[in-house]
């Protein structure tokens, strides 16, 4: 299955360098070939205007997750896990370890969603369309970009920038160019 799965990206990878393609996800399964073009047939139409609408284009994939290695900054910075850190040294107990471990969670996770706003805020007009993907565990962002195939490497450079900038706060991940899943909407291929 993981060999099928591959082979499946590779095609839609190349597919989608030659132009815009209505990528349908891993494992979707018809009927038979009659129903599958009864079902192409009566969105017709609309798999063209989709078509239209993502030829140029590539999508590329951010994420935001809490920076690893911004325990010591987040120390340094944050009066309120300081205050608990040292309550917890004075008085050692399962609750103190859990009210500070709980602390530092929220201001890790506080940190990487203003940081991923930002990210937000500056990559946004880089492209043509923004759709928010499904929430992935200990990720404060989970956006795909609708970016000009054009532009994908200014795109590219944008976030590797603010991701360097951001750093002490967030680790920010990307991936693409990839197949527009994003945006082929829930009655196109892709849904």
């Amino acid at each position: 299955m993981p060999d099928d799965l591959l082979a499946h990206q590779n095609l839609l990878m190349g597919l989608a360098e030659r132009g815009p393609v209505l990528p349908m996800r891993f494992g979707v399964v018809a009927p038979d070939e009659d129903a599958l073009l009864a079902q192409l047939t009566a969105a017709e139409a609309h798999h063209l205007a989709t078509l239209r609408r993502l030829d140029g284009h590539v999508e590329v994939n951010v994420k935001a997750l809490p920076a690893p290695d911004s325990l010591a900054q987040v120390l340094e910075e944050e009066a309120a896990v300081r205050r608990l850190r040292e309550e917890a040294r004075r008085r050692p107990g399962y609750e103190a370890s859990v009210r500070l471990g709980e602390a530092i969670a929220t201001a890790l996770a506080q940190r990487a969603a203003e940081a991923g706003r930002e990210v937000m805020r500056e990559l946004a007009p880089l492209a043509r369309e923004a759709a928010k993907g499904p929430d992935v565990q200990g990720c404060t962002l989970n956006t795909s970009f609708l970016v000009p195939r054009d532009h994908s490497e200014r795109f590219r450079a944008a976030a590797e920038r603010l991701a360097e900038e951001r750093r002490n706060h967030v680790d920010i991940r990307f991936a693409g160019p990839l197949p527009c899943y994003s945006f082929v909407g829930e009655s196109g291929a892709g849904g």
